[in-house]
């Protein structure tokens, strides 16, 4: 019963478009009188004259396009590119809140300290320190995931690092 519903509700719009278009073209007003074409006029004469109408009355009555107002200021949208790498309470890697556990990963020139979570401590120890080649993989690729987020410093400083461990690991190879 729902479908011959669906069905029937279809055709009745179906039908009012149809209709919609129909009285449209009906109400058009026909050329009547002296300005009417004459009707022994070819198709070609027809669309000459009519692109002669068409571009008087462009000529007449100009097509203005509103032109939206420019604001006096335009809006700043300043979103963060990277992890500031000196935030006392946040770790340069991750950009996590620091606990009571935390470490400097490095100090600037000007005394600012780059500080890491525990976590990312824990990372990037593993890095530089493992035995395990599977838990220094894992380590180096969870440390690679951030270095494009991060400080240009930080990840030029945590590049080393991982270099150095990539190194590490490819001399492990060589040793039967």
């Amino acid at each position: 019963m729902d479908v011959w519903l669906i069905i029937l509700i279809g055709c009745a719009v179906l039908f009012g478009v149809i209709a919609f278009f129909l009285i449209r073209e009906v109400k058009r007003p026909q050329q009547s009188g002296p300005e009417a074409a004459p009707a022994q006029e070819t198709p070609a004469d027809e669309q000459n004259e009519q692109s002669a109408e068409k571009s008087a009355a462009a000529q007449e009555s100009p097509v203005t396009v509103p032109v939206p107002p420019v604001p006096d200021e335009l809006p700043t949208f300043v979103f963060p590119e990277t992890v500031p790498a000196f935030q006392e309470s946040r770790c340069c890697i991750c950009n996590h809140e620091l606990g009571w556990r935390h470490a400097i990963l490095y100090r600037a020139d000007t005394g600012a300290e780059a500080r890491i979570d525990y976590d990312c401590a824990c990372k990037l120890n593993t890095v530089v320190n493992g035995t395990d080649r599977r838990e220094i993989a894992v380590a180096a690729r969870s440390i690679m995931s951030r270095l494009d987020d991060v400080d240009p410093m930080v990840a030029a400083y945590l590049r080393s690092y991982i270099k150095l461990a990539a190194q590490r690991l490819r001399e492990g190879n060589d040793e039967p």
